[in-house]
């Protein structure tokens, strides 16, 4: 399964960046809002 970098911001504004494991660029922004954040790069 990829890797994909990211860029997100939490829901108090504060910037998160990271590594998530999933199948496609989508589905890594899909993953990033069930947690809460709002994907800006992936």
């Amino acid at each position: 399964m990829p890797a994909f970098r990211f860029e997100a911001i939490d829901s108090a504004g504060r910037a998160q960046k990271g590594v998530i494991d999933a199948d496609s660029a989508r589905s890594a922004r899909g993953q990033l809002r069930t947690q809460g954040l709002t994907p800006l790069v992936v």
